[in-house]
């Protein structure tokens, strides 16, 4: 009998979530503000301010 080994699909990463709902808000960012944002988000113990981050 084989066995069939089921893997968990890949997590989607912070950016992937970002674009996810930054598309659903109808809100257009360029990649390079995405990967930002994603990375303050990322590395953050608290809030975020987009403004902060982008200006």
């Amino acid at each position: 009998m084989s066995r069939t080994t089921r893997t968990a699909p890949p997590e989607a990463t912070v950016a992937d979530e970002l674009r996810k709902g930054l598309d659903e808000a109808g809100v257009t960012l360029d990649d390079a503000q995405v990967d930002r944002l994603a990375q303050a988000i990322d590395g953050a113990d608290g809030d975020v301010s987009a403004s902060d981050v982008l200006s």
